[in-house]
């Protein structure tokens, strides 16, 4: 953490993914890292912290990240990004879903997103840098 971002890791699902919840504390905007398995504790999460969620951001397509998208996504009307280079195959089933482009920026209140093309794990893999942190899904 540093002072001008909030993050919060919640460990979900059976396989022990990790969702980051990361906000600008200046502004309250947040996006959701890899929204899978309880969008329900999420946004409980976010509330918690007074939050709002502005955007999904997926490092990948694979279910495991990517099957509270849909969820996300209507609950709040807001877009979630994935890499151009996802296959369709990995393309999640949701609405509002955007295209990422290496380098593409993502203003998230004052703060800004900068999505990284990593593919390898998927075609389509991304990480995230904000301030000092690189999210990196299933990257390696």
């Amino acid at each position: 953490m540093n002072d001008d971002l909030m993050i919060r890791c919640i460990p979900l699902g059976p396989m022990g993914n990790l969702v980051y919840l990361i906000a600008d504390k200046k502004t309250k905007k947040a996006a959701v890292i890899d929204p899978a398995w309880d969008v329900p504790l999420i946004v409980n999460e976010a509330e918690r912290y007074s939050l709002t969620i502005v955007c999904g951001l997926l490092t990948h397509g694979h279910y495991d990240h990517s099957d509270g998208a849909k969820e996300l996504a209507r609950k709040f009307d807001i877009p979630i990004y994935i890499s151009e280079s996802e296959i369709k195959l990995y393309w999640p089933d949701c609405p509002n879903l955007k295209k990422t482009r290496d380098q593409e920026k993502i203003n998230l209140g004052d703060a800004v997103i900068t999505c990284i093309q990593t593919p390898g794990h998927a075609p389509g893999c991304q990480c995230f840098h904000i301030g000092k942190h690189l999210f990196t899904g299933d990257t390696l």
